[in-house]
């Protein structure tokens, strides 16, 4: 259904190949916003543009990792140079390692965190807010227990009031 809620509206949804991410894309589609949607896979990224297409909308695949800063950077750069502007991102990439705590190593602890934390949470944030404007609304998913690295993406979502009013 098209409520064209977000009609005017352009979304950036990292992670988007998949999951949680996939279904935000088209959803956002659904409501009306151009679409640019992330991930590392390019051949789902396409799958998914295809299938928010054949819904009428607009959107855009950009390979990105978030755990390169230059990747970021070209992801929201793409976005503001192919929709003159940005207005909702739903910072949902992620990767995980799951096993038992006293065998994971160093580079899996970085690896996790790179892209989850920093990746997500600030590396995204940080290119995000200065193109965005005051009604811009931001929404990251982020893991609630990281000490188990599990890190599953819809454990915990932060979802600002702003959201709602965009």
């Amino acid at each position: 259904m098209n409520n064209n809620r977000f009609s005017g509206k352009v979304a950036l949804v990292t992670g988007g190949t998949s999951g949680i991410g996939k279904a935000t894309a088209i959803e956002f589609a659904r409501a009306g916003a151009k679409v640019v949607l992330t991930g590392r896979r390019e051949k789902e990224g396409a799958q998914v543009v295809a299938e928010i297409k054949k819904l009428g909308a607009d959107a855009e695949f950009v390979r990105t990792d978030v755990a390169k800063d230059a990747d970021v950077r070209a992801m929201v750069d793409f976005t503001v140079e192919k929709f003159g502007r940005l207005d909702l991102a739903f910072n949902n990439a992620g990767v995980e390692w799951k096993g038992p705590l006293d065998q994971a190593t160093e580079a899996e602890y970085r690896r996790v965190f790179d892209t989850n934390v920093w990746g997500v949470l600030i590396r995204c944030v940080r290119k995000f807010l200065p193109c965005s404007r005051t009604e811009a609304a931001l929404s990251s998913t982020i893991p609630v227990w990281p000490a188990m690295l599990v890190w599953e993406q819809s454990a915990f979502t932060l979802l600002p009031s702003t959201l709602w009013k965009a």
